[in-house]
């Protein structure tokens, strides 16, 4: 520290006396120190006065401060200020700007201190300044960014106040940024926001919340109105300032307000349309009944077969157009997402039957060929919503019937077996027609609600444009599709897709299922259900309620091994494909500790017992998915056994006997007859016969033959082709009919043989 010894020699005395190595203390200092005496004159300096301002310290010493100010008004605040005008206080802070002799600005912070004698008197001052250039630096680039227009930027107290902000503040809420400076920020939240928001900054605060936050609140103008801002804020720990930045969002609110609005708009005006369809409702309602309850009369007065057979179709069309009647009428709950989806098993073949049987008697009229075509693949039962698919088709079939006429009408059905589990299906069920066909432009606004191909078509054909709508938002409840392929003059293609349909573990039930035929005397017994699919385990379990069976569940291969272990069991019905483990894996675990219980399969697929067994595999028996109930029974009564003396309540032995009473007790010798009857007198009519032209006198006539020697050989066999034949020629079901006498014939020939 270089001191000059002939100026004020008292303050040089003072400080030299002192015990402390000063000089090396202020020299070690990276800020510059200097020590003034009361006429503001530099009496030392330390050696980082050199190095910041890049004089020697012979030419800062003896010359007076002021000259180094780079703005004389630095210095004349700082003279006038409180530490010179006979203030008790001992220090003030303040910032200023040097000049460096190479003509630089060194921004700095200064702290001057009193120095005082023993005696308490004045005697000069200390100063310490310290370089910020890069601070005040950033502040400006700061105040720059703050000066961006985009968005609305400020700091703020974790009290509520702002600290900074920049202009768009102003431009937003309408004050100056001087009165936003002295407004918490608490007065201006809308009252209703105001928890919300301190709620948000609460928890940034105190470290609740990660780093950032994002709230919306409103904000108070200075003319009284409010606008919606949307902010996100940080809090910095060692500042203990909040950070945040704010967007207008006043017009995106008023938007959303708007739609709400149009929404409850749009719900009060389909209130008013269900209300109106549900008065609606009861009108039509009214005249369904009286039609159902006079055609279940006529059946009892009925006398022949094919009276019968008009009046059960009146039955079913009328049932069908109530049914259809309701879900038209529910076309509002489908709307709002209200329409539930009922899943059972469901046989689509014969889904399809009773929809061809609606419809053939319309076809022959106006001389149209019902034709169907099902992939032999098909499962015998789905897991669907039996009503809707109904309704659907009875929707696409009457489109198409209503606008073809000549030609045919074909539905076919076909399903593609998912790989990944084996126990889905992908469904596919068109109906195609020779009709007048749509036109492109206008293919993608038919399933919307009451349009038609255009209004000619509704005043020529009718119908309100309702059934392709309800048909398409049916399907997606099923979470599926229709679409349609369409040529102009040509005709139309409309498809239904249901994708991944599990295939039901069981069949449908049917109406001739009488409890008398389930009524097996079963053991008392525990067994395990293992499937993927819950509504398939319901279904078994929901079966053997009334039986002395204790049914455990499992969803995949993993449980059934750790319940195999756990539980006393008598046998497992276990599914092949499942995610996790499949049945294959579990089933090899489980016969490792316990290879005597009895296991059986469930596969949709088709599986080869003999094969294998010859892999290794320990599988007791296999059952192809959909079960018919009494196969159940069978391996429950097979593994489980029979109550002792109920032996006559038996599910294989029930099966033997309706096996053994097909041939109706007819003997050998008469079925023989039976069959060079029919080879001699039907056979080679039916060869000569040109299947493509169809002429439906000729299958009468074959019909009365087959009816007359029925009659005197009452083969069950016999008898049901012969009401197969005679239902489909009663309804002009052209393609049964081909069927019937160009596949189902031989095999009727073939069993009779056998």
């Amino acid at each position: 520290m270089e001191w000059k010894k002939d100026l004020s020699p008292d303050l040089v005395q003072f400080l030299t006396q002192k015990g402390t190595p000063l000089d090396y203390i202020l020299d070690s200092f990276p800020d510059i120190v200097v020590i003034e005496d009361l006429n503001f004159n530099l009496v030392a300096v330390n050696e980082s006065a050199e190095s910041i301002l890049g004089y020697k310290s012979s030419e800062l010493i003896g010359e007076p401060v002021k000259r180094f100010y780079a703005d004389p008004a630095d210095f004349e605040n700082r003279e006038t200020g409180t530490l010179f005008n006979g203030s008790d206080k001992k220090s003030i802070t303040f910032e200023a700007r040097y000049r460096k002799k190479n003509g630089d600005i060194l921004e700095a912070e200064t702290v001057l201190k009193k120095i005082l004698n023993n005696k308490g008197r004045l005697i000069g001052y200390l100063g310490v300044v310290r370089d910020i250039s890069k601070r005040k630096q950033a502040s400006r680039e700061v105040q720059k960014f703050y000066s961006l227009p985009l968005n609305l930027m400020c700091t703020a107290t974790a009290e509520g106040y702002f600290k900074d902000i920049n202009a768009e503040f102003e431009k937003v809420l309408g004050y100056s940024q001087k009165e936003l400076l002295k407004i918490p920020f608490t007065e201006l939240t809308h009252p209703d926001d105001l928890k919300k928001t301190m709620n948000k900054v609460g928890k940034l605060v105190s470290g609740e919340q990660d780093t950032v936050v994002d709230f919306e609140n409103r904000v108070s103008r200075k003319d009284g109105t409010y606008c919606w801002l949307a902010w996100t804020g940080t809090f910095d720990e060692k500042t203990g300032l909040l950070y945040i930045i704010g967007k207008d969002v006043n017009e995106r609110k008023k938007l959303e307000q708007e739609l709400i609005d149009a929404k409850e708009k749009a719900e009060e005006a389909n209130k008013a349309k269900s209300h109106f369809v549900a008065n609606m409702s009861h009108e039509i309602r009214t005249p369904m009944n009286s039609i159902l309850g006079f055609a279940d009369m006529m059946k009892e007065l009925a006398d022949s077969e094919l009276e019968k057979e008009y009046v059960e179709n009146i039955r079913k069309s009328g049932k069908n157009l109530l049914k259809l009647i309701n879900d038209i009428l529910d076309l509002s709950k489908i709307e709002s997402g209200k329409k539930d989806v009922s899943i059972y098993p469901v046989d689509v073949v014969r889904v399809v039957d009773e929809v061809k049987s609606i419809f053939a008697l319309q076809a022959g009229d106006k001389g149209l060929e019902v034709r169907s075509t099902i992939n032999k693949d098909l499962p015998a039962a789905l897991l669907l919503d039996e009503m809707k698919l109904r309704q659907i088709l009875i929707n696409l079939m009457g489109n198409a019937m209503k606008f073809t006429g000549e030609g045919f009408i074909e539905i076919g059905v076909k399903s593609e077996e998912i790989s990944e589990t084996e126990s889905h299906v992908n469904l596919e069920i068109y109906i195609k027609d020779t009709g007048i066909g749509i036109s492109e432009e206008r293919q993608g606004r038919i399933f919307r609600e009451f349009e038609q191909e255009d209004y000619s078509t509704s005043d020529k054909y009718g119908g309100t444009g309702l059934g392709l709508s309800i048909s398409y938002r049916l399907a997606q409840l099923m979470n599926g599709s229709v679409e349609v392929h369409s040529v102009q003059g040509k005709g139309s293609t409309f498809t239904l897709y249901l994708p991944d349909v599990p295939i039901s573990t069981m069949l449908e039930e049917t109406q001739d299922t009488t409890e008398k035929q389930y009524d097996i005397a079963l053991n008392k017994g525990k067994i395990l259900v293992v499937d993927d699919i819950q509504l398939n385990r319901r279904l078994i379990v929901e079966f053997l309620r009334g039986y002395p069976i204790q049914v455990i569940e499992a969803k995949n291969g993993f449980e059934a091994v750790r319940i195999a272990e756990e539980e006393n069991l008598d046998l497992i019905f276990m599914d092949i494909k499942m995610p996790q483990m499949n049945g294959v894996d579990a089933m090899r675990q489980i016969k490792v500790n316990n290879k005597s219980l009895p296991i059986v399969a469930l596969t949709a697929s088709g599986f080869d017992m003999q094969h294998e067994k010859e892999k290794g595999l320990w599988f007791d028996g296999y059952l192809r998915k959909p079960v018919n109930r009494m196969h159940i029974l069978e391996e429950l009564e097979r593994y489980i056994g029979l109550e002792k003396g109920q032996e006559d309540r038996s599910a294989i032995k029930m099966r033997r006997e309706s096996e053994k009473a097909t041939s109706d007790g007819l003997t050998e010798g008469e079925q023989n007859e039976l069959v060079q009857k029919l080879e001699r007198e039907i056979s080679d009519v039916i060869s000569e016969l040109d299947t493509e032209s169809i002429m439906m006198g000729q299958y009468k006539e074959i019909l009365k033959d087959l009816k007359s020697i029925e009659t005197e050989f009452p083969a069950a066999q016999l008898v049901a082709f012969n009401n197969q034949l005679e239902s489909a020629i009663n309804l002009f079901d052209v393609s049964r009919i081909r069927e019937l006498i160009t596949q189902k014939y031989s095999t009727l020939v073939d069993s009779l043989q056998n």
